[in-house]
């Protein structure tokens, strides 16, 4: 009797074990599914607030419930391990403390305590050094404070564990772009991918790496493949349209924004991107209704201020141009691109000192300016400092050898002036 009873609660043992790990998975999936749609919102345009109410409803009932069930579950076991003295206790509360510990971390997490949560995370771990879904959730916090370096080593961690582990082949990904390895978060993006083929925002970010790496025919490839798995992504034909743009076909990308802002009409940066598309088409006076439009929709909108000043500029319209760097430059006073506007703004109103100051902070903020230096040799050589503007040129040339202008610019000073 007493054999068959050790079997029973064996088979029921290994049951209710199979039970709770199903019950975290599911828990893992639910909060992995929010965060997901948490962190695929363009926070800046997003405006279908309903539907985020509905969601977010939505993900507390479903939490609620299964953290009920898993409750309920242990209590019924508990009250069966209570009639069955010869088990090892200690051994039994490890098959279920250690799903409570990343369960309670992602409670912290939720509430923004990720220094608590990791510590819960940490005591998962400590109880079962193989539970990849602590490594991941501890990841995720980590990332939340900022720690990007010690955040991939969880994922690392993770994704040794576990080699199917998509998300944390995406999240990795995302985290080594942000710290400029751009061809290693490829790497992670394409693993995510073949894992899942339907991930589209991994498609939308690898696009974004191809495209700043200069391989935008490429990035214009895996847009159009996110954009096929979802078709209302706006998001990828905003992006896809930036593509077009640096390959010059700004007609085709203007309908790329076109769709985006049909798909969300308060984008501000679609408006943002459709007016430089227009700008460079000569099409000043509509570039400057969507920059506008822009603006409204985002008044800390820098990029929009900038731009519609280098269109004001291209209308000769200094002065007012020159109103707009100012207004980019009080929002963020380290944008190095309006301060080498609004210089060359200041130059074509005689204001040659005023202009070299202006180019010296470009400068400061982003010591590889090519063209920052280009355009200060320019205003020396207004000056008549003729042998400091060639050295700007020289400058600008040895940062961007593919510069034509610089490369023009040394031959003439040196022509006109006799330097060397």
């Amino acid at each position: 009797m007493a054999t068959m009873t050790n079997f029973l609660f064996s088979q029921h043992l290994k049951e209710s074990k199979n039970k709770l790990e199903n019950l975290q998975k599911e828990l893992n999936k639910c909060v992995e599914e929010f965060n997901d749609f948490l962190n695929n919102i363009d926070a800046e345009n997003y405006s279908d607030f309903d539907d985020f109410n509905d969601r977010a409803k939505a993900f507390n009932e479903e939490l609620n419930k299964i953290m009920s069930d898993k409750q309920n579950f242990i209590v019924s076991f508990t009250n069966i391990v209570d009639n069955k003295k010869e088990v090892d206790i200690d051994r039994l509360n490890n098959l279920t403390d250690y799903h409570d510990y990343n369960s309670k971390g992602i409670y912290k997490s939720a509430n923004g305590e990720y220094a608590e949560a990791i510590k819960y995370y940490d005591e998962a771990i400590k109880l079962n050094p193989n539970m990849a879904d602590a490594y991941y959730n501890k990841a995720i916090a980590k990332t939340k404070l900022g720690l990007l370096k010690e955040a991939i080593e969880e994922y690392d961690k993770a994704i040794e564990l576990r080699a199917d582990y998509t998300y944390a082949y995406y999240n990795r990904g995302l985290l080594k772009s942000d710290l400029g390895l751009l061809e290693e978060a490829i790497k992670d993006f394409d693993k995510a991918l073949s894992i899942d083929p339907n991930l589209f925002d991994a498609y939308n970010n690898k696009g974004l790496l191809e495209d700043e790496l200069g391989f935008s025919k490429e990035a214009i490839k895996d847009f159009s493949k996110a954009i096929k798995l979802n078709p209302n992504y706006a998001l990828a034909y905003n992006n896809r349209g930036i593509a077009k743009d640096n390959l010059g076909l700004y007609e085709e990308a203007i309908k790329d924004y076109d769709k985006a802002i049909k798909l969300n009409p308060n984008y501000a940066l679609a408006y943002n991107s459709r007016g430089n598309a227009k700008d460079n088409l000569g099409l000043y006076e509509e570039a400057i209704e969507d920059f506008n439009k822009a603006i409204k929709l985002k008044p800390d909108n820098t990029d929009a201020y900038n731009n519609r000043g280098n269109t004001k500029y291209n209308l000769e319209l200094y002065e007012e141009a020159i109103k707009d760097y100012d207004k980019a430059i009080k929002l963020d006073p380290n944008y190095a691109f309006a301060y080498n506007n609004r210089g060359n703004a200041k130059d074509n109103l005689g204001l040659y000192e005023e202009a070299i100051e202006d180019f010296d902070k470009a400068i400061k903020l982003k010591p590889d300016y090519a063209d920052a230096y280009n355009n200060r040799g320019l205003t020396k050589e207004n000056l008549g400092l003729y042998e400091e503007a060639l050295k700007d040129y020289k400058k600008a040339l040895k940062l961007d050898p593919s510069s034509e202008c610089a490369r023009e610019n040394v031959k003439r000073t040196k022509e006109e002036y006799g330097l060397k």
